[in-house]
Parts: structure tokens; sequence; C-alpha cells
């Protein structure tokens, strides 16, 4: 499927370019199995682009940062949320990650969200893109 090779791709790329090696970089279906902190990929929607365009999706992608909460964000989760959304914005560097038969023809990054519960805290982000198998 496009969108899993969309994500394999995300992971690869992002296992390469994070500094950290405390952080565990797994698609969305995942998640729950895998320690804090984290990183999950997952294509949250998929949809064909236009009818002239065959073989084209439009698929939004959630990339979600979860570690554990604490009084205070550590200064090493503040860097990773800095450093993440500084890889997501730039739409020529995600275009030049894909080279598992799918070509990013379109990145918009689209901002992020953070939110606590007594646990873990959690940053999602959030963007879309055009996407087609070569």
């Amino acid at each position: 499927m496009t969108t899993e090779r969309l994500e394999n791709n995300l992971i690869a790329y992002l296992t390469d370019v994070l500094p950290s090696e405390d952080i565990s970089i797994v698609s969305e279906t995942q998640r729950s199995t895998i320690d804090l902190p984290c990183l999950s990929i997952g294509a949250s929607s998929s949809e064909r682009y236009a009818v002239a365009l065959p073989g084209v999706l439009k698929v939004g992608v959630d990339i979600t940062l979860r570690c554990h909460a604490g009084d205070e964000i550590d200064s090493d989760v503040a860097s990773w949320q800095d450093q993440i959304e500084t890889i997501l914005n730039d739409p020529s560097i995600i275009k030049s990650t894909c080279n598992d038969g799918i070509l990013i023809q379109f990145w918009d990054y689209q901002g992020s969200t953070t939110s606590w519960d007594e646990s873990v805290m959690e940053t999602v982000y959030k963007a879309e893109c055009l996407v087609m198998r070569i």
C-alpha cells in the first residue's frame, strides 16, 4: 500500500536524522507496545486526489511524540519537539526522503498540538501530502 510505504519512508528518515537513540520510532499500529519516549507515524486519512490524476493520493499524516509527563518539560523533550518540527516544516527534505517506489509531490506541514494527562505528554504533528506510486 502507498500509505504504508510512506510511513516506512518517514520512519527510516526520522530514525536517521533524530539525534537521540532514546526515542523509538514506529508505525502508529505498534505504538501501544513501545516504551516511552516514542515517535509514531501514521496515515490518518487517504483519498484519491483527482480523477484526472490516477494513482495520486492525498494523505493526512500524524506524527506523535509520546513522553513521560512531569511537572516541567525536560530540556531534551523540548529539543526533540523543536527538531521534529524543523524537519517536518521543510518540504524539500521530506520530498527527497522517498526511495521505496513512491514519490511525494507535495508536503504541507500543518502544525502541532501538545496535550498532557497524568502520566504522558503527547505532541501531535500534522501534515498533508500528495503521494504517488512510481
